[in-house]
């Protein structure tokens, strides 16, 4: 398999160990191939959220805007596959040019009473750009309902989202946002799951961001935020009631307007992370290195969480509230261009940081990240989207206690050594690095979906301390003699103080 052109999906999730060294748990690493290897479009988007095959788990769809067809011409392809194990549930083809970017999807729920959660598509640039919108059975990949833009210009399938059951008549509800002619009032609009009728609309400046919320202004219906393109260099992120959408509940405006440009670029919300009942938001300008929380309640900025380190730009490129450690409480996720910072939302403490790869900055629509419980282990993962330009092209990182992270290239083709930093919750922990080659000669154990040297399936390369802020770093050499393979590596914790005797699950690098 090509490794630049994969979709490799990780799970750092927090294990017990039952001995000193464990190997086995459902939902290790695995590798979805890219059907074309040329085609650096090909999971430039992706979505999760939903469980689509029964199995508990959360499935992931993979989505590439410029697929060609026969007949020469990008309509575009969407890949549906098993969150547990990477396996292809469906594919569906477009049938009319997609206009090569852009496409974005979201997991809705069940809407056609199958018990599987079904997704919308949006293609913006579609028929130029008149655009389009179509409800997937999330089951099969059927057409259930599709909306057509009627003007060039209106990119229909700007955004697209999940509403809730924005009419409470227990069918899950969608939401879209098409940007109508040169950036002027454009449309916001919800539909029904049942038949796909308008429920409500709102006619916005721009619209550029949709995502929906829990009731916040305790009418019994959920409700809406949505961000537009800067007309004065900025507009205020509006919060509308999902039962008259023309109805302000709350503006929430940038602290800083000249630095916070394109304020409302990333939208994070649905959770209370205050601690007050209602579900709380996070925004970002596209520019300006600062991510806000605001309180849903009130509208107020709760806190302000900056990076000033100008060698990462692009903070907060994609934001999401999620619960990394299956405790029940949501951290924020803040992605940069190459990195994914996980943030305690009240006290603004950054719990830990991974290095992604590039992000796709310079695209304009839909989702470069998507999350869900692939594993089943409770906690949170993450997919960062396929970047075209790097050798692990997608890779899931899973939430957990125990995580692994490195600070240098997985590819050692030019390297003697590579640092690993190893995320271990507290200070003074003891934590030693394993490592197996999986070079010519290995053994292929399906269950893992690893290769390895049975003789000597793990051995200790590095041990170290957590530090103050609970880091462990610790330098793997390669030997000069190695083979051309791939290195396992898993961190053991055999003293954790809470959890017991942990390990995370194998991370992998290359060796040229």
């Amino acid at each position: 398999m090509n490794a630049q052109h994969s979709a490799v999906l990780y799970s750092i999730a927090t294990i017990l160990m039952l001995s000193p060294i464990t190997l086995a748990q459902d939902g290790l690493p695995y590798d979805i191939a890219n059907p074309d290897p040329n085609n650096d479009w090909w999971a430039e988007a992706v979505a999760s959220g939903g469980d689509v095959n029964h199995d508990a788990k959360d499935d992931i769809l993979l989505i590439d805007p410029a697929y060609v067809d026969e007949f020469g011409q990008e309509v575009g392809k969407w890949w549906m596959h098993s969150g547990a194990d990477g396996s292809l549930l469906w594919s569906i083809v477009g049938t009319v040019s997609s206009g090569g970017d852009g496409a974005c999807a979201a997991f809705v729920g069940d809407v056609d009473g199958d018990n599987c959660s079904d997704v919308l598509l949006g293609v913006p640039l579609a028929r130029e750009s008149r655009g389009y919108v179509a409800l997937l059975s999330g089951k099969r990949g059927r057409i259930l309902r599709v909306w057509n833009g009627t003007e060039p210009g209106q990119r229909m399938g700007r955004d697209v989202a999940a509403a809730g059951d924005a009419n409470n008549d227990g069918t899950p509800d969608f939401a879209y946002i098409a940007e109508s002619v040169d950036h002027a009032l454009g449309t916001a609009v919800i539909r029904s799951g049942i038949d796909g009728a308008e429920l409500t609309h709102a006619r916005v400046d721009a619209p550029r961001r949709l995502r929906c919320v829990p009731d916040l202004n305790g009418d019994n219906h959920d409700d809406w935020v949505v961000s537009s393109w800067p007309q004065e260099g900025y507009d205020p992120v509006v919060i509308r009631s999902g039962m008259f959408g023309s109805e302000h509940i709350l503006e929430l405006n940038p602290p800083d307007p000249p630095r916070d440009w394109e304020f409302g670029y990333a939208i994070a919300a649905g959770h209370d992370v205050t601690g007050d009942g209602i579900p709380d938001i996070a925004l970002s300008g596209r520019l300006g290195r600062r991510v806000y929380l605001y309180s849903g309640a009130t509208g107020g900025l709760v806190r302000t969480y900056e990076n000033e380190n100008l060698s990462e730009s692009l903070f907060g490129v994609y934001l999401a509230f999620v619960d990394m450690n299956g405790d029940e409480e949501y951290e924020l996720l803040i992605a940069s261009e190459y990195v994914l910072h996980i943030y305690e939302p009240l006290s603004g403490n950054e719990l830990f940081r991974i290095l992604a790869g590039g992000t796709q900055h310079g695209r304009w629509y839909g989702n470069e990240y998507a999350y869900g419980d692939f594993n089943g282990d409770g906690s949170t993962d993450l997919i960062p989207g396929h970047t075209g330009n790097s050798d692990l092209s997608v890779t899931l990182w899973g939430g957990g206690r125990l995580l692994l992270s490195t600070p240098c290239d997985f590819t050692l083709r030019r390297r003697s050594s590579c640092t690993f930093s190893i995320y271990g919750d507290a200070p003074g922990r003891t934590v030693h690095l394993m490592a197996s080659h999986a070079g010519n000669g290995c053994t292929f154990i399906p269950k893992l979906g690893l290769c390895l040297d049975l003789d000597q399936p793990f051995m200790e390369v590095a041990t170290a301390v957590t530090d103050l802020e609970g880091w462990a770093r610790m330098e793997v050499k390669v030997p000069a003699d190695a083979p051309p393979g791939t290195v396992w590596l898993q961190a053991i914790d055999p003293n954790h103080y809470w959890l017991g005797p942990i390990t995370s699950n194998v991370w992998r690098m290359m060796v040229g």
